[in-house]
């Protein structure tokens, strides 16, 4: 994953960097599910697994699957831009 190429090369050239809380990172939902107007992000699989575990009848929800930003609709991207404290995320 790109990501952690770059983090990897910052670690390596300014490790100091790292350290002070200085690297934030961009998170997008990597699955959503919908149902009519509903729609629930998922940042995680096993944030979505416990969501399955705990909703009995998730098989009617559709699952979508995003492997990027380039999955998402220039809306989902505005939506995503436009929320910046839910997408930034302090890299420790």
């Amino acid at each position: 994953h790109i990501k952690g190429l770059v983090i990897n090369f910052i670690h390596y050239k300014w490790p100091n960097l790292l350290k002070h809380d200085y690297i934030e990172v961009f998170i997008t939902p990597i699955l959503k599910v919908t149902k009519g107007s509903d729609v629930i992000p998922f940042y995680s699989m096993p944030e979505f697994e416990q969501w399955q575990a705990s909703t009995p009848n998730w098989q009617k929800w559709k699952c979508k699957y995003y492997k990027g930003l380039g999955t998402s609709t220039a809306k989902e991207a505005k939506e995503y831009f436009s929320n910046m404290d839910r997408h930034r995320i302090l890299f420790k």
